[in-house]
Parts: C-alpha cells; sequence; structure tokens
C-alpha cells in the first residue's frame, strides 16, 4: 500500500518493480491519478485487502537506453514516460524522431514525450497528446511546442522501437524518466525507447470503466448532456450543508426536535447572519406566517461567498472591479459591455480553460482576481493549507492570469498551485446555473439527497444505524461467500501450512541457533590452524619450559627492562612511574599468556562434531530457503501459519457462527430499513407540500410537485424516489376509469370520466371498436402483462 500522490507511487514502483509485487495507492495528494482509494476510505481498502477482494492488473512499461558514438552512456525505464527536453530555457532542441529505425520527421522543439498509456493522462496529455485507455497497449510519440509542418502526436505499435536522436549542433538537452531519474543528453545522444520486459503490477479495488475515472479525477462537465448521464461509480460523500437555518415553532415541518419544536426547512442566505438582513425579502415573510411569527433560535453557519473580483484585460474589460453583496446581485448593461466576460472570468478563477483569445488586444495577459469569504473551518481551507497558501483577514484569494502565449498561472492563498487544484475546490465555492444544468434533479440519487437533506435530523440516528449494520452485513456475507466457494483453495492452503508447520516442527529450530552453529563450524573447521596459533604466541609471550634451552621471550624480556629500571629509581621519579608503568604490563602479558595456554587446551578438533553442525545447518539453510530469509523470519512465518491453519481448520464452525450472524444482521437491516423509509414517507409528504407552497408563491398556482419513496430494486415508474411536477386537474385524472391502468398520452378528457370505452380516443388502454385502437393496443407491453413501460427520467 502505497500512501502519498501519484510521484510516490511511481517511487514505489522503482522499489518493486523487480519483485513483481503488486501496487495499491491511497491518495493523500491532489488528483492521484493512479491512486486507487481516497484517504476517506481508508478503513475500508484495508479491510478489502485483508479479505483480497481486489484485481490485478498489469500496466505497460518502457526501457530506454541511451547511446553515443554506438557507446551506451546509460539504461533506465519508465511508467508513465520519458522525456527527452532542451537543456537551455533560451534555444531549441534540434532532434530527429526514428521508429522502427526509419527517419520520421526532424523537430525543432522544446521536447519530446515518449509515454505509455498509463502516462498518456500525465505529461503527454499535458503536452496535447491523446488519452489512451489503459489496457491498450501502445506507445505515444508526442512532441512539444513543435515549429514543423508536421508535428501531430504518434500512437505506434508496442512492438516497434522509438528512437530520438539529438542533433549535433543543439547544445544539449535533459531526459526525464517519470520525473525522477535524470541524465544529461550531450549532442549526438540517442535515446532509444522499447516496450519493457517487465510490467508494473497495480491492485484495483473498484472495476469501473476508465471513463468513469477520467470524469472523476478531471471534473469533467458531464451534468447537462443531451446523452445519458450516469452517476459516478464512488461519490463523494456529502459534505455538512453551511447555511443558516431557521428553527421556528408553531407549525413546522411537522417533525419536533429534542426541544419539542419543528424546525422550518433550511433557508440559504449566503454570508447573512443575521435574522434582520432579510426581514424584508418575500421569503423570510412567508416563512413567519408559517411559522406563527416567532423564531427560536438561529444557526449560524458560513457558507462560500464571492465577495469581489478584479478583471484586467479580458475580453472588452480593460480594468473593472465587481464588489459583490450578500444575497441577490444583478449585472446589467447594454450588448458588447461585457456581460458574458464577466462569467467567463468567473469559469477562468475555478479552473476553466485558458483562451488566449480572450486577452484583450493589446494587453499581454489577462488576469483575474477573486476575494471569497470561507469557512474558517471547512473542507477548502483544510485543502489550502495543504498547498501552503493561507487565508487573507479570513478571505481566501484566488489568481488566474493567462498571457497572450497562452501560458496560464494560477495562485491561491498567495502561493502558486495546480490548475487543476482550482478545478477540485469549484464545486465547494461556486455553482454556475445555466440552461439545462438542473437537469442533474432527474436522477433518484439527486432527489435522494435533497430528500435526505430535507428530513435533517430525524434522518440522522436511523441513517447512522442502518450504514452501521449495512456495512458489517457486507463484510459477514463477503466472508462466508469466500469460505463456501472457495472451500477448495482453502483445503489447498489449509494443507500447505501442515507441511510447512509439520516440516518446521521436525527441525524444531532456535531462534539464533544458526548464527551459533555458523561460529561453532568455523571454529571446528580450523581447530588445527587456531591451536597452533594460540601455542606460538604463548611461546612468545612467555616461552617453553620443555625447551633445552630457554629462548628469549617477552616476559623475559620486560624482566629485564624493570629489574634495569628498579635498580635507579630512587634518583628520579619519572623514571619510578615509568618502571610501575611496565610491570604493569608485564602483569598483563603473563594474564594474556595463560588465557592462550588455555584456549589451545580447550581448542579440539573433533570430526563427528563438525559433521553434526554441518547436517544441523543444512538443515536450518533448507528452511530459509522456503519460509523466510533468516531463522526469525522462519519462526514468524510458523507463528503466522498456525494461526491461519485454525482459522481454515475451523471452516465448519465459522459457517455457522456467520450464517446465524448473516441472518440476524438481515433482520436487523430489514427492521432499520423500514425505519428508514417510514421516516423518509413522512419527510417526502411535508416535502411535497413545502415546494408546491412555494411554486405558488411564484406565480404557478396549478404546479405540484410528489416526492415518492419506493424500493429501489423494482423496475419501472416506482423504481426509487421520484418526484413528479405537473398541474392538480390532470393529477386528479391520473387513471383510467375503465381499466385502472394509468392513461395514455393522448387521451380525451371523456375516456377518463366514463365508466366505458364507447367514446374512447384511439390510444385508450381498452381495445375499443375502432381500427386504430386495436393497432395501437397491440404497440403497448402493458398488453402482455409487461407493465408500464419507464419514462425516459425514469430509466435513466
Amino acid at each position: 500500500m502505497v500512501l502519498g500522490g501519484d510521484g510516490t507511487l511511481l517511487r514505489a514502483a522503482d522499489l518493486t518493480r523487480a519483485s513483481g509485487t503488486p501496487l495499491l495507492g491511497v491518495n493523500l495528494g491532489h488528483v492521484g491519478f493512479l491512486a486507487e482509494a481516497e484517504r476517506e476510505d481508508l478503513a475500508a481498502t484495508v479491510d478489502r485487502v485483508c479479505t483480497r477482494q481486489y484485481e490485478v492488473e498489469e500496466r505497460m512499461t518502457i526501457d530506454v537506453v541511451v547511446r553515443r558514438n554506438g557507446t551506451v552512456m546509460g539504461t533506465t525505464w519508465a511508467l508513465n514516460e520519458a522525456s527527452i527536453e532542451k537543456s537551455e530555457r533560451e534555444r531549441m532542441l534540434e532532434v530527429v524522431a526514428e521508429i522502427d529505425g526509419r527517419p520520421l520527421s526532424n523537430w525543432g522543439c522544446d521536447g519530446v514525450v515518449c509515454a505509455t498509456p498509463t502516462g498518456s493522462t500525465a505529461y503527454a496529455f499535458s503536452a496535447g497528446g491523446p488519452v489512451v485507455w489503459p489496457e491498450v497497449e501502445a506507445m505515444l510519440v508526442v512532441p512539444i511546442s513543435a515549429h514543423s509542418l508536421f508535428a501531430r502526436p504518434l500512437v505506434v505499435s508496442p512492438r516497434s522501437s522509438v528512437a530520438v536522436e539529438v542533433l549535433a549542433d543543439t547544445p544539449g538537452a535533459v531526459l526525464w524518466c517519470d520525473g525522477r531519474r535524470t541524465l544529461d543528453l550531450p549532442p549526438g545522444a540517442r535515446v532509444e525507447v522499447r516496450r519493457g520486459a517487465a510490467p508494473v503490477r497495480l491492485a484495483r479495488l473498484h472495476l469501473t470503466p476508465f471513463t468513469d475515472r477520467l470524469v472523476t479525477k478531471f471534473g469533467l462537465p458531464v451534468t447537462g448532456w443531451r446523452g445519458r448521464v450516469r452517476q459516478p461509480m464512488h461519490p463523494t460523500p456529502p459534505t455538512e450543508d453551511r447555511q443558516v437555518m431557521r428553527v421556528p415553532d408553531g407549525r413546522g415541518d411537522g417533525t419536533p426536535d429534542a426541544s419539542g419544536d419543528a424546525p422550518a426547512p433550511a433557508v440559504r442566505t449566503g454570508r447573512r447572519t443575521r435574522a434582520g438582513r432579510r426581514q424584508g425579502s418575500r421569503r423570510d415573510n412567508l416563512h413567519r406566517r408559517r411559522s406563527g411569527n416567532r423564531l427560536r433560535r438561529v444557526v449560524t453557519l458560513v457558507r462560500p461567498m464571492v465577495d469581489e473580483v478584479r478583471i484586467q484585460g479580458l475580453g472588452v474589460i480593460d480594468e473593472a472591479v465587481l464588489d459583490l453583496s450578500p444575497g441577490f446581485n444583478v449585472v446589467t448593461g447594454e450588448t458588447g459591455a461585457g456581460k458574458t466576460m464577466v462569467v467567463t472570468s468567473l469559469g477562468l478563477m475555478f479552473g476553466g480553460r485558458a483562451d488566449p483569445q480572450r486577452v484583450r488586444p493589446g494587453a499581454g495577459r489577462a488576469t483575474v482576481e477573486g476575494r471569497i469569504v470561507v469557512d474558517p473551518g471547512g473542507r477548502v481551507v483544510d485543502r489550502v493549507e495543504e498547498a501552503g497558501g493561507e487565508l487573507d483577514d479570513g478571505a481566501l484569494i484566488v489568481t488566474r492570469s493567462v498571457s497572450a502565449e497562452g501560458r496560464s498561472r494560477a495562485f491561491l492563498g498567495g502561493r502558486s498551485v495546480p490548475v487543476s487544484l482550482l478545478i477540485n475546490l469549484a464545486d465547494d465555492l461556486v455553482a454556475v446555473h445555466g440552461q439545462s444544468d438542473q437537469q442533474r434533479l432527474l436522477a433518484a440519487a439527486r432527489q435522494r439527497a435533497a430528500l435526505d437533506r430535507y428530513a435533517g435530523g430525524a434522518l440522522t440516528k436511523p441513517m447512522r444505524a442502518y450504514t452501521k449494520t449495512y456495512q458489517r452485513h457486507r463484510k459477514v456475507a463477503a466472508l462466508l461467500e469466500e469460505i463456501t466457494t472457495r472451500a477448495r483453495e482453502r483445503e489447498q492452503e489449509a494443507e500447505l501450512l501442515r507441511f510447512g508447520l509439520e516440516e518446521i516442527e521436525k527441525v524444531d529450530p532456535r531462534d539464533g541457533e544458526d548464527v551459533e552453529l555458523a561460529a561453532e563450524e568455523e571454529r571446528l573447521g580450523h581447530a588445527d590452524a587456531l591451536r597452533g596459533a594460540a601455542d606460538t604466541a604463548h611461546e612468545s609471550l612467555l616461552g617453553d619450559p620443555a625447551a633445552a634451552f630457554e629462548a628469549a621471550n617477552v616476559t623475559s624480556l620486560l624482566g629485564q627492562a624493570r629489574n634495569a629500571l628498579d635498580a635507579v629509581r630512587d634518583h628520579d621519579p619519572e623514571l619510578a612511574a615509568l618502571a610501575d608503568r611496565l610491570a604493569e604490563a608485564g602483569y598483563l602479558i603473563s594474564d594474556v599468556a595463560a588465557d592462550l595456554a588455555a584456549y589451545a587446551e580447550s581448542v579440539d578438533a573433533d570430526p563427528a562434531r563438525l559433521a553434526v553442525v554441518q547436517e544441523r545447518r543444512a538443515e536450518l539453510t533448507a528452511l530459509t530457503r522456503k519460509y523466510g530469509e533468516t531463522l526469525a523470519d522462519v519462526l514468524e512465518w510458523s507463528r503466522r501459519s498456525a494461526v491461519r491453519l485454525t482459522e481454515l481448520e475451523g471452516d465448519d464452525e465459522r459457517i455457522e457462527e456467520l450464517t446465524a450472524e448473516h441472518a440476524e444482521l438481515t433482520e436487523r437491516l430489514t427492521a432499520e430499513a423500514g425505519e428508514l423509509t417510514a421516516v423518509r414517507t413522512r419527510a417526502a409528504e411535508r416535502f411535497s407540500a413545502a415546494v408546491t407552497d412555494e411554486l405558488t408563491a411564484l406565480a404557478m398556482p396549478h404546479a405540484r410537485v410528489e416526492v415518492t419513496v419506493a424500493p429501489a430494486t423494482t423496475t419501472g415508474r416506482r423504481a426509487s424516489t421520484r418526484s413528479r411536477c405537473g398541474s392538480r386537474r390532470t393529477r386528479a385524472r391520473s387513471r383510467c376509469r375503465c381499466t385502472r391502468a394509468p392513461r395514455a398520452a393522448s387521451c380525451r378528457a371523456s375516456c377518463w370520466r366514463s365508466r366505458s370505452c364507447s367514446r374512447a380516443p384511439t390510444r385508450c388502454p381498452r381495445s375499443c371498436s375502432t381500427r386504430s385502437t386495436r393497432a395501437s393496443a397491440a404497440r403497448r407491453p402493458w398488453r402482455s402483462g409487461g407493465g408500464w413501460p419507464a419514462s425516459p427520467a425514469t430509466r435513466r
């Protein structure tokens, strides 16, 4: 598991590529495109890893060889890309690109990127290269800012070889691999790129399409399309809604709080935190009428608000300052005054596309600077502090500039940041509404989220209980399925563990035994040499008492020297001190000589013991070859395997326990789901009435909103939480009198008021006497029991 961003995962891949160990990234950075999990899901990620609920995919790599005049200057590899870049800022890089040994083009450029499909969303993407799905095996060649008529990105076969040669008249270049490994390229250097021999293995927890990862990581605007809109596979958990909530007495939403009061629907007012700031508004007056003209308490929560926007050199605007006040602001002006540029500046400030054509003619740069009031304890401030920025008097300063040449820079809280960070923060700071923007409300998940927010505190406790039980239910179900469906694999694993434990138990190793035996074998194997050296040293220090004549030795020489000094030590204190030191040396030499004699007697050349030690070491080596690097690792494997074997051998008992727990959790989950549905149903009735009354106040007296709650497992109209909007009159005639089936779209009113179909139009559900009615009925799927066809919104 790799905790960090994409750079950390690339470093981990460099360390583990040779061993083939799969990597699982937990994103602690900004985008984290290679990371599989987010920091909020760390606990669930650990659980899925422990239960092996993941798949392993292999990502293609590239091998890079640098040559000059036929001599290899260096070799390396890359998971994302190998980029050849110019070394001098003021000079261009002159290169020749080759594919399969054939010259392709001569480019004067800032560099060339050779990328893998994994790296297509990294440097190659920022240089204008295509996005390639990871499962596609290919290599990308992308020139950077090339001055050439042919400078298109290329997608070549994985069996091809790509070569980029730095021309001799170029001052030099630099080779970067994955932004980590670098090598200076002198003129004439040749970089050869081929498919790597060893891939990098990444663990996948969520088998979601790559399209969903692109949309999630890059924040692509998929909502509002005319086509089908799909919800993300892993939506971001809802954050706390920061708003001003007025909780009145009397008639509210019908659900008493802890104090017995009934909270009314939340009223969002931006930065306005005092009740008196909107006393004159129609909406507040309406809520006062509903709540009995009395406010019990005010809960103040700060919502983000754009306080000021300064625009320079953008479109028709030379310089303008937009000072926004809390509440509703209107920007008016004649055609060409720059109203569109105001909206464009907001999009640019929050990570929109930097179009150099928007720069005002004559201005070298367009700059947008915004001052945004944010919650000091919110998630936005945490992200800003992680990037190194800080607030200015409780407000966040966001700056974005675009030069006429197309270069873009972004600043957040006084610190330069990537534009992707502005895109990530945009959802928490601003919402731009336009035509068809609210089509997202057609999604059942959006409707359910709106209903849950309206339900408020009444839903908190049952939702928390249901979530806790649901997570435990899923975990128990997964364990039970694993035990029952993987019985053969678990039995094989248990058999292997038994064999290993029996083998270790038979040898019965002791911690540190291998080190002791190695030292003993070394001593027994050189016993004769050790004894001879000890005897020689002993004779040199003390002499050989068995010799025919006394040879010179260290002890006798020290004795002679000490006698010579003792004879005259009374005449000089300094010489007396030297004599004492010489006497101490004599004592030490005598002790060493005695120890050498004892050591020589203890050393014994025992071939039988040597054979026993060598055989024992061979047994221990066989264990370390199978179960660990050292004997300590073998013992640790034995302890872990014993625990695992106990788990595997107790499958029958565990199946019974898990089955009982699963049944109990299912029953509890059903009860808690029923309670949750009941709370939502009651809130849905209040929500329908509140929104309908609000629509009446907006000059739509016949509009009505119905919110119904139904199980999500069924199909058709009642497939999930649904809201329907229409006229009160048409809702009163929602079913046919003759068949009680849902009415057709073009039936006349007479069909719904009568009890027969004698005067029914051609699209009446029951077969009538007219020929066109029978033809129309034959096309109705519910005629054969298939049910009323779902509307496009329901299918979505």
